[in-house]
C-alpha cells in the first residue's frame, strides 16, 4: 500500500498542474527558465571539470525542457493573444536579466560559469548556453524553426499541428 501512494505522489509531482491562463503559463515558463539558470549556476560553481558534471548538466537541462514543453503544450492551445501574452512576459524577464537587482545575480553566477568553461573546455560551454534559449520549447513554431531536430524528437509533427 505504502509502494502505491509513493508512486501516485511520485507521479503527481513529476509533472505540475498548470493554469491554462496566459498569465499563469507565463509564470510557470519564467520559473522553468530561471531553475535553469539557478540549477545550471549552482551546478557549476566550484567549477568543477566538464567531464565530470556534463551527465548531470543533461539530466539538469532535460528536465526543463520536458517542463517548458509540457507548458508549451497549453500555449499552443491558447488564441493569438493569449500567446502574445506569454512571449511579452518571456522577452521580459529575458530583457531584464542583465539590470533586474532580482534577476541579474541569479544571471551572473550563470554566465560565469559559461565565461569559465569557454577557457576550459568550449565544446561545454557552447552546450551550457543553450540553456538561454530553453524557452522556445514553449513555442513550437520557432522551436520547429530553429531546432527541427528537437522538435522532430519531442514528436511536433514539422509542419504544424
Amino acid at each position: 500500500m505504502l509502494r502505491r501512494i509513493l508512486l501516485c505522489a511520485a507521479l503527481l509531482t513529476a509533472t505540475p498542474v498548470i493554469a491554462d491562463s496566459p498569465p499563469a503559463l507565463a509564470e510557470a515558463l519564467v520559473e522553468q527558465y530561471l531553475a535553469a539558470i539557478d540549477g545550471s549556476a549552482a551546478l557549476l560553481a566550484d567549477r568543477p571539470p566538464a567531464g565530470t558534471v556534463s551527465a548531470q548538466f543533461e539530466a539538469l537541462r532535460e528536465e526543463r525542457v520536458q517542463a517548458i514543453f509540457a507548458i508549451g503544450q497549453k500555449v499552443a492551445m491558447l488564441d493569438a493573444g493569449g500567446r502574445a501574452q506569454v512571449e511579452a512576459a518571456v522577452n521580459s524577464v529575458n530583457a531584464r536579466l542583465q539590470y533586474d537587482p532580482a534577476l541579474k545575480p541569479r544571471y551572473d553566477a550563470y554566465f560565469e560559469a559559461v565565461k569559465h568553461y569557454f577557457s576550459t573546455d568550449r565544446e561545454f560551454a557552447r552546450r551550457l548556453q543553450t540553456i538561454n534559449i530553453l524557452t522556445q520549447y514553449a513555442f513550437f513554431d520557432l522551436l520547429r524553426k530553429q531546432e527541427p531536430a528537437e522538435a522532430a524528437r519531442l514528436g511536433l509533427d514539422p509542419k504544424g499541428d
